[in-house]
């Protein structure tokens, strides 16, 4: 191990301590110097917006992507945080398409619609043409710091990397506080490289206040040593909520040593639960990914040795480097990168504390590049066999990861060219883990339609995709942004959408839930939908009325289908019919569905006519019984006297159904008030009528 710098209490205590030592390193890792610059690009103005009309979408289902940027021009290159304290307020920071202003974009209605807010020389007080590496967090209280670089004048024809750190306050509405975290001199050792270079943020709790929020800025500095280039890897804490930084930290141990080191890149800082302060990073000359963790955990004050996660096959190559600006068909001109990228959960549940990296790595040949992620338990001692989050032939790259920390659930996202045979179109897939990184189970796509940077696109930009896309998860939700240009194959947007990080939860929809037909023979349907996530089997059949009503088409399908029924003409009374759907699994399976058929023009009737109330029958004489009918009711009827709704005898049980009876008044009829006479069809006993009001009996 290198010598460290002890802590004695205070952070400049133990930085002045790292910057002067000089303990005995285990020897340079050698390799050529890497930079991420992005190309400059002769584009439209920022301010040239095209038209847009915000489209809606339903929050935990994929939904149709919104397209945030909508600028004239190429953006490449983004991130995403959502506001811990309302899910609502979403930030995203990205590249503008002539890199004059860093843009940002802020959502109050939960994505559905965006404003934006570009970083400029008005902005920032820097004057610069050149703004680029967009890095955004949110912190636990909901201020959002977006992070980047500026190229400025340094004077004798010389420039400058200006890195800076904008604050909100408000939720990406307006950036109040820039904080210039740290100014380095450009072209270093005689290179053409940046005096900084791909900084991320990461936002936490202090190690000794954790109701303190802390900023930290991990990045490469380049530095001209009297050795010659050192690529070091730093950290920049912030410990009041992002106004300063402190000078930075040296992480990894040959340039904490006597040696330098050239080819570390994308460093990226994260926090654990009790404000431990990891980092890891790239070598690509090794091609051996790093993380460090701040061993006295007090604000990343002191890093211990570099602790491998992994070695990068040597396949994975391009110049002598390996895993950096790799050229694959699906970005042929900037290449793809190992990565990597870190979250730690801090969610408190079973997995708490446990460190996640994702990188990109191939395992049989080019270009087969895949995801991968590993997990630490130990902070970083030791580490889990791989996980292919992906797992096909063609490439896969650009992986982001993040840590729902209110499920402990990790969401990663990445550009996929599987559903190309030519492997150069791309689409955006989403794969959750909820076994702590175990499995990818969940697998989700994610962008609309494909976007096309490969040779085939003659309007493509040379920068194509460029670094990275992001994720942020929260509530069980992920949220994803990335570039895309399925809508103008010369015009790369940001697009963003939706996606749920539960587990794969099919529901089934069946609507309407009744049809009313008419007595004619016909044909209805009804429309079978999944509402929820996952392939949902689904199956009919008839489960009453089936001697009228069957399924001419569509009795089973895979998620949306249109179920077709089939009708006779009803010749009788108005009739309902029932039809089941079924899908193994789903939320709300079975369910029932009706067709109401009217009645037929002649629908079987009866109607008493006399006695109908108010009449006075006498006993020993033939009184008049009439009624009248309709439909096929049969030929015969039976009549019945009530008195007060109780039974008091049959008058005649069957009697041809000719509309007349006359009947002698019995002895047995007891004298009184209170009589009707009820008619029902022998044929079918629910067809009857009976007088409307009461008649008397008399002597």
């Amino acid at each position: 191990m290198n010598d460290r710098p002890y802590h004695i209490g205070h952070w400049a205590a133990a930085l002045c301590a790292a910057c002067l030592c000089v303990a005995a390193g285990d020897g340079a890792r050698p390799g050529d110097p890497v930079t991420t610059l992005p190309d400059p690009q002769v584009s439209a103005p920022a301010a040239n917006f095209k038209v847009q009309s915000p489209r809606a979408r339903t929050p935990g289902a994929k939904g149709v992507d919104i397209n945030v940027s909508n600028l004239m021009g190429n953006e490449s290159e983004v991130g995403i945080d959502v506001n811990p304290t309302d899910a609502n307020n979403q930030v995203i920071a990205g590249h503008s398409p002539d890199f004059a202003t860093l843009n940002t974009f802020y959502s109050m209605d939960g994505g559905q619609t965006w404003t934006h807010v570009p970083l400029g020389d008005a902005e920032d007080g820097k004057t610069s043409t050149f703004r680029f590496d967009p890095s955004v967090a949110f912190d636990a209280d909901g201020n959002v710091f977006v992070a980047y670089g500026a190229t400025v004048d340094g004077g004798m024809g010389t420039t400058d990397t200006v890195v800076i750190v904008a604050k909100s306050t408000d939720g990406g509405q307006n950036y109040t506080h820039f904080a210039y975290a740290t100014t380095a001199p450009d072209d270093p050792a005689g290179t053409t490289l940046p005096g900084s270079d791909k900084w991320q943020l990461a936002t936490g709790p202090d190690p000794d206040d954790a109701g303190q929020e802390n900023v930290y800025l991990a990045m490469t500095a380049n530095i001209d040593d009297p050795g010659g280039l050192d690529q070091r890897i730093v950290l920049l804490p912030s410990f009041d909520g992002g106004e300063s930084f402190v000078t930075s930290l040296i992480v990894n141990d040959n340039s904490l040593g006597s040696s330098n080191e050239t080819g570390n890149i994308f460093a990226e800082p994260a926090v654990g639960p009790n404000g431990e302060t990891y980092v890891v990073w790239h070598n690509t000359a090794s091609g051996k990914i790093f993380v460090d963790v701040s061993d006295s955990w007090f604000g990343g004050s002191n890093f211990g040795t570099d602790q491998l996660v992994t070695t990068i096959n040597s396949a994975f190559a391009s110049g002598g480097r390996i895993g950096f600006k790799v050229p694959i068909p699906a970005q042929p001109d900037r290449g793809v990168f190992a990565g990597p990228n870190i979250d730690v959960d801090r969610s408190g549940g079973t997995h708490n504390g446990r460190l996640y990296i994702s990188y990109v790595d191939v395992v049989g040949t080019m270009p087969d590049t895949d995801v991968f992620v590993r997990y630490s338990d130990d902070q970083g001692a030791t580490w889990s066999t791989a996980v292919a989050v992906t797992n096909d032939t063609n490439s896969q790259f650009l992986p982001w990861l993040d840590v729902d920390q209110s499920s402990g659930r990790v969401g990663v996202i990445w550009y996929d060219a599987r559903n190309d045979v030519n492997n150069q179109l791309v689409e955006v897939f989403l794969g959750v883990s909820d076994d702590g990184g175990d499995t990818f189970s969940v697998e989700r796509l994610a962008s609309d339609a494909p976007s096309n940077q490969s040779v085939t696109n003659a309007n493509r930009t040379t920068n194509n995709f460029l670094e990275y896309i992001g994720v942020a998860c929260q509530g069980s939700m992920a949220y994803l942004v990335w570039s895309d240009n399925s809508l103008d194959a010369a015009d790369l947007d940001y697009f963003t959408d939706q996606l749920s990080l539960l587990p794969d939860q099919p529901i089934l929809s069946v609507i309407p839930a009744n049809r009313d037909v008419g007595a004619a023979a016909g044909n209805t349907s009804f429309d079978v939908s999944n509402t929820g996530t996952g392939m949902m089997n689904w199956s009919a059949q008839v489960i009453s009325g089936s001697d009228w009503l069957s399924i001419s088409s569509g009795d089973a399908g895979v998620d949306a289908g249109t179920i077709e029924c089939a009708f006779t003409t009803n010749d009788g009374a108005e009739r309902v019919g029932a039809v089941r759907v079924e899908a193994t699994g789903a939320t709300g399976s079975p369910v029932d569905v009706t067709v109401t058929q009217a009645a037929g023009a002649d629908e079987p009737s009866i109607t008493v006519t006399a006695p109908n109330g108010g009449e006075v029958w006498h006993i020993g004489e033939k009184e008049t019984i009439s009624w009248t009918s309709a439909g096929a009711l049969g030929p015969e009827v039976r009549i019945e006297l009530w008195r007060n709704g109780a039974f008091v005898r049959k008058i005649k049980n069957e009697t041809p159904n000719d509309g007349q009876l006359k009947w002698k008044v019995k002895d047995s009829v007891a004298q009184g008030n209170g009589y009707k006479v009820k008619i029902v069809s022998t044929a079918d006993d629910s067809i009857s009528d009976q007088s409307d009001s009461k008649f008397k009996v008399r002597p």
